[in-house]
Formats: C-alpha cells, sequence, structure tokens
C-alpha cells in the first residue's frame, strides 16, 4: 500500500508542475458576457462558459497565436479567448498579437485579384457612314482591386480583351480601364458597390476579311454596379454591370476598289452594357 501511495504523489507532483506554471502570475475578470471555455487550444467544440465579471487565475503564456490563456475549471488546465478578458497587466504582448492576426486578416479582405469572362452588349455608330448596329464581344479579363483599411472606398485596375465578330466586319480591342469604386452595402460574405472610371485602347484591330487589316486605339469611360460574394476564406465570385463608352480611332484604310469599295475613314463610337463574371483570389 505504500509504495502505491508513494506513485501516486510522485504522478500527482509530475501533473502538477505543468499544471502550475501554466496558470501562474496573473488575474483575469471576464469582460464578455460568456467567456466560452474550451477544453484544447484547437478549439474543437466549447464545453461552458465563465459570466461576465467572474474573476479567474490565467497563465501568462498566451496559445493559439494569441488567442486563448490557460486556466483552471473543474479541476482541469482549459482554455478562455483573450478576446473575452481583461487581466490586471492589460495582457499587452497578447493582445498585441490578437491585433496583429486581425490585422492581417483584415488585408486580407482588402485586395484582390480576379480572373474571368467579359462580354460587351454595344451599338456601334460610325459617322462617316451614319450607320449604326448593333455588335457584341467577348473576352477576357484581369482585374486588380486594392483598398486602405477601414476606408469604404477602393481603387481598380482592369485589362480587357474583347474580340466580335458581324459578317465579314472583326473587330478586336485591349482595354486598360482605371476605376473608383464606393462601397454601398457590405458584410463578411457580401458587398454591393457603385463604381466608374475611364478606359484607355492602346490598341484596337479593324478587319475586312479577305479585304484588309488595320490597327487603331481609342479612349472611353463607364460606371455602373458591382457585387461581390464570398466563396471561403480567400476566394469569391465577382460580378459586374455598367455602361460602357468608347471612340475608336487612328484606323489607317486603304483605298477602295470600284469593285470593294472602302470608306474614306472609321472612326466608330461604341456604346453599350458590359458585364463581367470573374474567379478572384483574395489576399
Amino acid at each position: 500500500m505504500n509504495t502505491l501511495v508513494w506513485k501516486f504523489l510522485i504522478l500527482a507532483l509530475i501533473c502538477w508542475q505543468p499544471f502550475k506554471s501554466s496558470l501562474a502570475a496573473q488575474w483575469a475578470e471576464v469582460s464578455a458576457q460568456k467567456a466560452l471555455i474550451y477544453a484544447d487550444v484547437e478549439m474543437t467544440a466549447p464545453i461552458g462558459y465563465f459570466k461576465k465579471g467572474q474573476k479567474l487565475r490565467v497563465g501568462e503564456v498566451a496559445r493559439n497565436k494569441g488567442r486563448l490563456l490557460p486556466t483552471a475549471y473543474k479541476g482541469r488546465v482549459v482554455y478562455v479567448q483573450t478576446a473575452d478578458i481583461q487581466t490586471n497587466k492589460e495582457l499587452a504582448l497578447v493582445r498585441s498579437a490578437t491585433e496583429r492576426i486581425k490585422d492581417a486578416d483584415k488585408k486580407k479582405r482588402q485586395s484582390r485579384v480576379s480572373l474571368g469572362y467579359n462580354g460587351f452588349l454595344s451599338t456601334i455608330s460610325d459617322s462617316s457612314s451614319g450607320s449604326d448596329e448593333s455588335f457584341f464581344f467577348s473576352g477576357a479579363g484581369l482585374h486588380g482591386y486594392t483598398r486602405k483599411s477601414g476606408e469604404e472606398s477602393a481603387l481598380k485596375m482592369k485589362f480587357d480583351y474583347l474580340s466580335g465578330k458581324k459578317d465579314q466586319s472583326v473587330l478586336t480591342m485591349l482595354l486598360m480601364t482605371g476605376e473608383y469604386s464606393q462601397n454601398i452595402l457590405q458584410n463578411k460574405y457580401f458587398n454591393l458597390g457603385a463604381f466608374a472610371g475611364i478606359s484607355l485602347t492602346p490598341w484596337a484591330q479593324y478587319e475586312i476579311e479577305g479585304l484588309f487589316k488595320v490597327n487603331g486605339y481609342g479612349a472611353g469611360a463607364g460606371a455602373g454596379l458591382e457585387m461581390f460574394i464570398g466563396l471561403g476564406a480567400d476566394w469569391g465570385l465577382s460580378l459586374e454591370g455598367k455602361y460602357q463608352y468608347l471612340k475608336l480611332m487612328g484606323f489607317d484604310l486603304p483605298e477602295g476598289t470600284q469593285e470593294n469599295p472602302v470608306a474614306d475613314k472609321f472612326e466608330p463610337t461604341i456604346s453599350g452594357l458590359n458585364f463581367v463574371a470573374a474567379l478572384s483570389y483574395l489576399f
């Protein structure tokens, strides 16, 4: 029996030392309405809670990247969130680590890059011929988005490649767009905003199949609404629709013949609804 008692005392001493060190040094008071109690540092599931104003003896060494502190509950070591308590030392070091984690989470939500489909349902008006015709462009776009923490406005940069064909006419262009965006509605998983900006077309190509192919350039502007839907921690779906206006010029048309007449110049105005569906990555 004496041997059994000694074994029990040695085992208790071994268990007591880490328990004692984990709970050393400071008192804390529960500041939240309910401070959830976790049995492990992975916060698998709460096993109870401490009430607001309750006094606790907590350890000084934070766990789980500064989110948790150890304490005692029903004779065992458990963990409470640092955000739910206040200590006599104000948890200066622990809370600074917690704030760094929060800042990192905020930073992820402030910038994103999107890659997706771009469609442009437009009307082309050509002053030289006096004609208007519908024209559909489709293509791909790479879009970037960034804003400062805590601000509702954002800056966007877009690169889009669009191409359309009707009969023998083919029109292809590269758009570079800068936009200013302002949030209207926002929560953790959803964002609705309005935006406006200007576009440059550093390169455009106009082709009549079998006759000629010429290059030009242009500029324009647009405004519309955008929607972002979160699909997880780092991914989301970006949707937007806007009214787009473009003016193209600089096409050096070849001289026509009696059999194949060509207009003296081609300086079209392109306007209509532009829509985008893109997969976004947050960083």
